[in-house]
């Protein structure tokens, strides 16, 4: 299973909403990625400079932000453009903030990855998740394994991963009184 990339821009940009066909066109912009990590191996650090190379683009600079917030905001004040999983944009695209550019040259996705936690809590909403990677793993790239055969991460806390952004799927702790005891 892949997640498509999009190039996005700010409305403002000369080629934003076209389609550009001639990659030579993009000579020169400044382009914004993610820092390559330092010990992980992280597929979409590298991945700009693997399509700009393939393309035959050659960037004017390209400024590295360890933020995707950051990154989107750099972009939508005109100082770069940048390629982008595709989901990551939808909000912006909506309120007309980011544009994308259709650059069949640089068209492709990253892998998904799924993570959780070995012997985690796993909510009826992760299971569907689970499933759904799982059914899509005739879709992933050569020499990579799919989320059917990787292996749960280990515990980091003892608690389990969650489905749901921001949410911990372990069950609630009761809360004590604190200092003082009950209160009436």
């Amino acid at each position: 299973m892949e997640e498509a990339l999009v190039v996005a821009s700010s409305p403002d940009h000369r080629l934003a909403g076209r389609r550009v066909r001639e990659p030579g066109l993009l000579a020169g912009e400044r382009w914004v990625t993610f820092p390559p990590p330092r010990r992980r191996r992280e597929p979409f650090a590298t991945v700009l400079e693997q399509r700009l190379h393939a393309a035959g683009i050659e960037a004017g600079e390209i400024v590295r932000i360890d933020s995707l917030t950051a990154q989107k905001r750099f972009v939508e004040a005109g100082f770069g453009i940048a390629l982008l999983i595709a989901s990551s944009v939808h909000e912006e695209l909506r309120l007309g903030s980011l544009k994308l550019i259709d650059i069949p040259a640089l068209r492709g996705g990253v892998p998904v990855t799924l993570v959780r936690r070995q012997k985690g809590y796993l909510s009826g909403a992760g299971q569907s998740l689970v499933a759904m990677i799982k059914g899509a793993g005739g879709t992933r790239s050569p020499g990579r394994r799919d989320a059917s055969s990787a292996r749960p991460a280990a515990s980091a806390g003892g608690r389990g991963a969650s489905a749901v952004p921001g949410r911990s799927a372990a069950p609630p702790r009761k809360s004590s009184p604190g200092p003082g005891g009950p209160r009436r």
